[in-house]
């Protein structure tokens, strides 16, 4: 099942980037809850899309997110949703849930990727090993699509060794496999008392990485 946010007024015959938000499987601030961001994002003018299991649950695994990305595609004429600007969002475990969704897929269906997961080794993300994925360059068979896949991994000044030395080496094997991939080092950490400076500092880069790499039309 897929809950989504679209912008005040939204025509459907006009086609909208979306963004998969992935909030993994950890209970949700409740100062921070999902359906706050999917929100916030669609005032922007972007289709948020949440995926839940029923219930209010949000989905959080690897096939799940697959499934949601597959329907978000054929439902994208009915939806309003442009499907060569498709964004996936995640944080703790969803964050490389929503890597991997880029780095495994065998058609490019994913234009970036923000990232606010934690640990971030590459052995988590499916890298270095191409072989197992699509080149994330300049896709020549899909007019018009985004010349390369670009990823934004954000971590806390705070944050312990070794996740710094990780998103480093994240970036590195996602540009050898041809994407775009900018570290953001954002002011605090992600424990008590540190969490919330370093949640805002990390969304607001992240909506300006949006805005630079996968801009929307003005909301009506």
């Amino acid at each position: 099942m897929l809950r989504i946010a679209r912008p005040p007024g939204q025509q459907v015959r006009r086609p909208r980037p979306a963004i998969l938000i992935l909030p993994g499987s950890a209970p949700p601030d409740p100062a921070w809850p999902v359906e706050r961001l999917a929100t916030g994002l669609a005032r922007l003018g972007y289709v948020a899309v949440v995926p839940h299991r029923g219930e209010g649950v949000p989905a959080s695994g690897d096939e799940e997110a697959r499934q949601a990305l597959r329907c978000l595609h054929a439902r994208a004429p009915a939806c309003g949703i442009d499907p060569r600007a498709v964004a996936a969002l995640g944080w703790e475990d969803g964050g490389a849930v929503a890597v991997r969704l880029a780095t495994m897929s065998p058609d490019r269906e994913m234009a970036c990727v923000l990232e606010f997961a934690g640990p971030l080794a590459p052995e988590l993300l499916g890298l270095p090993a191409s072989t197992r994925g699509a080149p994330l360059g300049p896709n020549p068979d899909v007019e018009g699509a985004s010349a390369r896949t670009s990823f934004f991994l954000a971590c806390g000044t705070g944050d312990p060794e070794p996740l710094p030395a990780q998103y480093a080496a994240a970036a590195r094997c996602l540009e050898r496999l041809g994407a775009e991939a900018q570290v953001c080092v954002v002011k605090g950490d992600r424990a008590f008392p540190l969490e919330r400076e370093y949640w805002k500092g990390s969304l607001d880069r992240g909506i300006e990485f949006l805005a630079q790499h996968l801009p929307a039309p003005p909301a009506p």
